[in-house]
């Protein structure tokens, strides 16, 4: 149903939460494929893992402003690349620093000094201009898995987007996914804003993890101590009983009879 609203220029952003393999990842990749099919130009990436400590020089070296939207900026250089007037300079100016591929371009401006808040505004201004840009010829779907793991810009673009209202003029969905046990504050309220919908994945019951691992093994049913210790081994998380199966099977423990 989002990416329905793309037919009408509108935007939206999608928020697939769940605590850790409850299928997030597996359900942005179903996603993306459907997106890619209905002729939408998927742009993915996921969030390195962060130290929970935000003194941590892990987190210096691996989260980098704006990083998630790596993908995206490649898509935007090229634009350039081909069409040199396609934006103003400037706007290739501002966004240089956070990405190298713009900054290979070698665009030489520097843009003027302004307080901090307005030097992020400015910045995300220059994101939305680009992406409006993108999106004229073909809409697009902006895929960020552990969104938990985002730095505080791109966290503070999806913010902007929707606070602002501009998703109602831009054809994008970005398509998110996080981990309930790893919300931030920023993630919080982000789903309380207008142009978010959240999409709850939970945990299996018995039932569903006895027919998860049936139609893996192609046995319907499957053993009930199978279904029972596979349930107590992943609390019904439905990767983990995945994972679980296909190991068991791999090493010779499951057998079919008969």
């Amino acid at each position: 149903a989002s990416f329905d609203l793309l037919d009408y220029g509108l935007g939206q952003v999608v928020l697939v939460e769940g605590p850790d393999g409850s299928g997030k990842t597996r359900m942005l990749q179903e996603a993306a494929r459907l997106a890619s099919v209905r002729g939408i130009c998927v742009l993915a990436s996921e969030c390195p893992p962060r130290d929970p400590d935000p003194a941590s020089p892990q987190n210096a070296s691996t989260t980098l402003p704006l990083g998630p939207l790596a993908p995206l900026f490649r898509a935007i250089a090229e634009q350039w690349r081909v069409h040199p007037d396609w934006l103003p300079r400037s706007n290739a100016a501002v966004l240089a620093p956070f990405t190298p591929a713009i900054a290979e371009l070698g665009i030489i401006e520097d843009p003027a000094d302004l307080p901090p808040d307005m030097a992020r505004l400015r910045v995300l201004s220059a994101v939305h201009e680009a992406l409006q840009a993108l999106a004229r010829d073909r809409p697009l779907c902006v895929v960020i898995d552990d969104l938990q793991w985002a730095d505080d810009v791109t966290v503070a673009l999806l913010l902007h987007l929707c606070r602002a209202g501009l998703l109602e003029r831009l054809p994008t969905i970005f398509l998110a996914a996080h981990r309930t046990e790893d919300a931030t504050i920023g993630l919080d309220e982000l789903t309380r804003l207008p142009h978010v919908r959240r999409v709850s994945l939970r945990p299996l019951d018995k039932d569903e993890v006895a027919e998860l691992a049936g139609s893996m093994l192609a046995v319907a049913p499957p053993p009930r101590d199978l279904a029972h210790t596979l349930f107590a081994y992943t609390a019904g998380l439905p990767a983990f009983a995945v994972e679980l199966v296909r190991a068991a099977a791999e090493e010779g423990h499951l057998r079919r009879s008969g």
